[in-house]
């Protein structure tokens, strides 16, 4: 599991396809390279990679499996490159992000950079499959950084989030621009809410279970979005309870 905090910043120098992987090279901040080992996991863009050497001047050699490229495209390391580093943490979450698997769900394209009261504002667009788990305070990793959703329009498929200015330029965003595509994963957490209130109201309510989603559809909601408030009003009281 990664925190969806960057730890750092690295530069992508090789990468190559294997029979059944990517592999990368890279090289990184010093004190990032002092805390990783041959065999532990990283994710680099929100991507989990194994480290399968570390070698001289700070330079960490990567394996991940190619089904992620294979089946939803978003592998897109290329040498000259600047990606995001976190190591694997199996202890406590940081405060400020969110448990990551390093499976990306789906990626995302940005339709517009704004600048908002010292923070700059991404629009993005998403996959209409991934709606249910897109509502206004619920986290996203975005190559690994873990953000709020500030806005969602469920119509035109785009959700928005922002980040400081300061951070932005201090991460690969500050080199990304309308078109671009970010790697996204959805908060295990929501997810798993969202699933199983859906297979409980189901269940309980039976033949009323469509009529309740109809009345909802009225008032622009339904139950997932019910589970993913949920999950998120709790994400939120327990960072500031």
């Amino acid at each position: 599991m990664f925190s969806g905090v960057v730890q750092s910043l690295g530069k992508v120098l090789t990468s190559a396809d294997k029979e059944s992987s990517r592999e990368i090279s890279l090289r990184c901040h010093h004190d990032f390279y002092l805390r990783v080992a041959a065999g532990q996991w990283v994710c680099v863009d929100g991507v989990r990679f194994c480290v399968t050497q570390c070698q001289a001047n700070d330079v960490l050699v990567l394996q991940a499996e190619r089904y992620q490229e294979n089946d939803i495209g978003l592998i897109s390391v290329q040498p000259g490159a600047f990606v995001h580093l976190t190591c694997a943490d199996q202890q406590s979450k940081d405060r400020y992000g969110h448990r990551l698997t390093g499976n990306i769900d789906f990626k995302a394209q940005i339709n517009d950079v704004d600048m908002r009261d010292q923070q700059r504002v991404y629009q993005l667009s998403f996959p209409n499959m991934w709606h249910r788990y897109l509502v206004v305070g619920c986290r996203v990793a975005l190559n690994g950084a873990s953000v709020s959703v500030l806005e969602v329009d469920q119509e035109q498929n785009v959700f928005t989030v922002s980040l400081a200015n300061t951070a932005s330029q201090m991460s690969v965003f500050g080199q990304k621009f309308v078109g671009d595509w970010l790697n996204v994963e959805i908060e295990r957490g929501s997810q798993k809410v969202i699933e199983t209130l859906r297979s409980s109201l189901s269940d309980t309510l039976g033949d009323l279970y469509p009529a309740i989603d109809s009345l909802l559809a009225l008032q622009g909601l339904d139950f997932d979005f019910l589970g993913a408030r949920a999950k998120a009003k709790a994400l939120d009281e327990i960072e500031h309870g």
